[in-house]
């Protein structure tokens, strides 16, 4: 029972650091998050409004 709610808990938070990407934050961080902070951390992702694009390059792009 152990390994199923480790094996879960990390799955979720591979989501939510696969989400976190998608709504213009890094991924790295909120993986952390949700392991550490589970159901709130995910909650203050889905809730806090997406970065602005245009503020945050993504990593690699040129700037003109």
């Amino acid at each position: 029972m152990t390994f199923l709610f480790v094996t879960l808990w990390l799955s979720v938070a591979l989501l939510a650091g696969g989400h976190a990407r998608t709504r213009g934050r890094h991924a790295w961080p909120w993986f952390v998050y949700t392991l550490v902070g589970g159901p709130i951390a995910i909650y203050l992702l889905v809730v806090w409004p997406p970065v602005n694009p245009a503020a945050s390059p993504t990593p690699g792009s040129r700037d003109a």
